[in-house]
């Protein structure tokens, strides 16, 4: 049931969309108005199929806290490193999970401001839009744009691919998670100007996952028309799932369900409990095991394999990544015995697990472009490349060969976490990006210097939303990204232009053909 507040406070912001009336808070003086349902309920019959959308409502929704998130209870992350992360969440899993939270400077004041939507991360199988370092007053004020976050389904619930079966109710099934971030651009693009929002200049964003969820809807035919600008922040997605893998892990869901292929309307019926069971059987506490399927008519391609999507020529693009993606990891959810300190050999003997032939090769071509680099230090590089790093520097080399600009960041600037050790480690640049310093667990720190940073990144991300272009004043000159300049924005306490910043560490990599990304 949809929360309706049939006697909403006047001092409350209020606007009309295609489902009714809402009413929504002030958030820290901007307008907020949360948890709006953009889809149909998704669970019984509607589950693993393609999203409908919302039913009109009676009344004034009440649009003063977030709703549902998606159910995800199959990801197996320690209770600290949740913490860490900042991964609690602002409402419970529920399957009524389609809802977008949307801040705006002032929605009665009409307007024509840039919107930018972001896609969380969590892989495709965890997180939510609500998450503290998400909330886009900030943003929103400092830009003069709106912000929309959204929530969509994860893991078996939006990615479980039954199309196989030849059952036409379930053709779209492994893309459902993405096709219901489709309809809530299509929401955007019929309703954001209610909040003073402009739908010809939406920017599409997410971090980790929810960058691989920008690089896949752009190439998604239900997204075209939709959004016009993109950013990818560490979320590097060359390749979807192929359809022969997502069908070996259909099959053995269904197993583990005791249903056969032609029995699939009794997944309508089944606990979350018992969904939630048969994931980990086939997925472990892996992130990374679902995601959207390419192959069919919703994804018909790879998004950046062995070219750039088509349908993103048109497309200006930002992406980029940091410099110790996986520290984090390594400290707090690997608890790597050896972190810090590594010997020479020790180094050729992790780098060889990841490349079984050519692995002293790639630690000299590490060595030549890094050389003052410790052996720690050298293997956090290393696996940065590995996570995301190769993977963003080859799709820009990809989306440079079409008409629509590409520009290329790096994060190198050393969070105070640990006394510095970890870095510039994954998910450092949403506090940044969304101006959230005291919102994030510590991770960038309040001072300064931390600020500085956080003007600059969110001010270049409003820039790009507004004209394209990541230009803004404490920023030297940032080109665009070709083939024979290279250009990276190296972001650190002196924000500096480098072209080409690891020749010898990419062409190392290009040696190697086979590279998938986030």
């Amino acid at each position: 049931m949809l929360r309706v507040n049939a006697r909403a406070s006047r001092r409350a912001p209020q606007v009309s969309v295609g489902g009714g009336e809402i009413a929504g808070v002030i958030d820290d003086g901007v307008d907020a108005f949360l948890g709006i349902p953009y889809g149909a309920p998704t669970s019984g019959a509607g589950r693993h199929r393609a999203p409908r959308s919302v039913a009109p409502w009676t009344g004034v929704f009440d649009a003063s806290h977030y709703g549902p998130i998606a159910p995800q209870g199959a990801a197996d992350v320690p209770a600290d490193f949740q913490a860490i992360l900042n991964y609690h969440e602002a409402a419970k899993p529920g399957e009524d999970c389609l809802r977008l939270n949307v801040w705006t400077p002032q929605a009665a004041r009409g307007g024509s401001r840039p919107v930018m939507v972001w896609f969380h991360g969590g892989g495709f199988s965890s997180g939510s839009g609500g998450i503290a370092l998400y909330n886009g007053a900030n943003l929103a004020r400092r830009g003069n744009m709106v912000v929309v976050t959204v929530n969509h389904r994860l893991a078996s619930f939006g990615y479980l691919d039954l199309s196989w079966t030849g059952d036409p109710r379930f053709a779209e099934s492994g893309n459902a998670g993405n096709l219901d971030l489709c309809l809530a651009l299509r929401w955007v693009r019929d309703n954001v100007a209610a909040f003073g929002g402009d739908p010809t200049n939406v920017t599409i964003f997410g971090q980790s996952g929810g960058g691989a969820k920008v690089a896949t809807v752009m190439a998604m035919p239900a997204a075209r028309g939709l959004f016009h600008k993109a950013i990818i922040q560490s979320g590097a997605k060359l390749r979807a799932r192929d359809a022969l893998a997502a069908e070996r892990d259909a099959r053995a869901f269904l197993a583990a369900l005791e249903i056969k292929p032609g029995e699939i309307d009794r997944l309508a019926e089944v606990p979350l409990e018992t969904l939630y069971a048969a994931e980990r059987s086939i997925a472990g506490a892996s992130l990374t095991r679902w995601g959207p399927v390419a192959g069919g008519d919703e994804l018909p391609a790879h998004p950046f394999d062995p070219v750039a999507t088509a349908l993103g020529a048109e497309i200006p693009l930002l992406i980029g990544w940091t410099a110790q993606e996986t520290s984090l990891f390594d400290a707090f959810l690997f608890r790597d015995p050896a972190f810090g300190i590594l010997t020479s050999a020790e180094l050729i003997e992790r780098s060889s697990r990841v490349w079984s032939d050519g692995a002293a090769d790639m630690v000299a071509a590490y060595r030549i472009d890094y050389p003052s680099l410790s052996n720690w230090d050298l293997w956090l590089r290393i696996n940065a490349d590995i996570f995301v790093g190769a993977a963003s520097v080859r799709l820009a080399d990809r989306k440079a060969l079409q008409p629509s600009p590409v520009f290329v960041y790096r994060l190198d600037w050393k969070s105070p976490v640990d006394s510095g050790r970890l870095g510039a480690f994954h998910g450092l640049d949403q506090p940044l990006v969304f101006d959230n310093l005291a919102r994030s667990p510590g991770w960038a720190g309040t001072g300064a210097a931390a600020q500085a940073l956080a003007d600059r990144m969110s001010g270049a991300w409003i820039a790009f939303a507004h004209r394209g272009r990541p230009d803004v004043a404490g920023l030297p000159p940032w080109p665009a990204y070709t083939a024979a300049r290279r250009a990276t924005m190296l972001f650190d306490d002196r924000c500096r232009v480098v072209n080409d910043p690891a020749p010898h560490v990419r062409a190392a990599w290009n040696a190697r053909p086979s590279l998938s990304g986030m």
